[in-house]
């Protein structure tokens, strides 16, 4: 048998109390041989119960509600279950991220102190412009400097052999980057030690490949002539090797 407006509505009134004596039997005796009605019965409880937490019900259906249904077992079971579903959907408060919690307390410390304000404001504005001026320093130092690559010569002076590499050290050039060949004959090492014949006092490995040295020269002390390094290879036992040859470069 169908149900229609007028059962859903007898249903709702049955659960907050609202039938009267007869209404009440009638229902009763209806539940216990109409399927869909006591289907009608166990959606209406659901809805119920919802609305109760949503506080959606008026004074009187909750006091009834709480004094009978939500009073039974099943009653505190169903209320439990719908309070529990009610606050799994309830969103989390929103996280301010760290700009909007600064803009926050900025906000509060003008309302409160806004000379203290414009000097924060200031100091960032100083911070920020020097943290520019470094960074651009930084930059521009990074980037002068002269790259040259060298190969291994047997010879054991400028002049002997193949003719030495030549470069020219602009002003501007901070440093000279050279990278220097490995022989087959080099020997195998865990790191590499680099010194100049003369002429340079300061002068550092800063890598090293299968095949290759890299050595960083400072080109300040560095004058026109002749210079020539020599590379020593340092074993796992922390024993030296030296590399056989030299490397030759002119500074014109």
């Amino acid at each position: 048998m169908a149900l229609n407006n007028s059962d859903q509505e007898r249903i709702r009134r049955y659960l907050l109390g609202q039938l009267s004596d007869e209404d009440l039997q009638t229902i009763e005796e209806r539940l216990m041989t109409e399927n869909d009605l006591f289907e009608e019965l166990e959606v209406s409880k659901d809805e119920i119960i919802g609305e109760y937490c949503a506080g959606e019900l008026t004074a009187t259906e909750r006091e009834w509600l709480e004094q009978h249904f939500l009073a039974s077992k099943e009653g505190k079971l169903n209320r439990r279950f719908a309070l529990a579903l009610e606050q799994s959907k309830r969103k989390s408060p929103k996280q301010e991220t760290f700009f909007e919690r600064l803009q926050t307390r900025f906000s509060n410390l003008w309302n409160r102190q806004p000379w203290a304000v414009a000097a924060i404001a200031s100091a960032a504005v100083v911070l920020v412009v020097a943290g520019i001026v470094l960074r651009s320093t930084s930059q521009s130092t990074s980037d002068k400097f002269l790259a040259l690559t060298l190969t291994n010569s047997s010879a054991t002076r400028t002049g002997e052999g193949e003719p030495a590499a030549k470069v020219s050290l602009p002003l501007n050039v901070d440093e000279l980057r050279i990278t220097l060949m490995l022989p087959e004959s080099a020997p195998s090492a865990s790191s590499y030690r680099v010194e100049a014949l003369d002429g340079i006092s300061t002068l550092s490995v800063a890598g090293s490949s299968s095949n290759s040295v890299s050595v960083i020269v400072p080109a300040p002390p560095l004058r026109r002539g002749n210079y020539a390094l020599r590379l020593y290879a340092i074993k796992p036992d922390g024993t030296e090797e030296r590399v056989p040859g030299n490397y030759f470069f002119t500074v014109e």
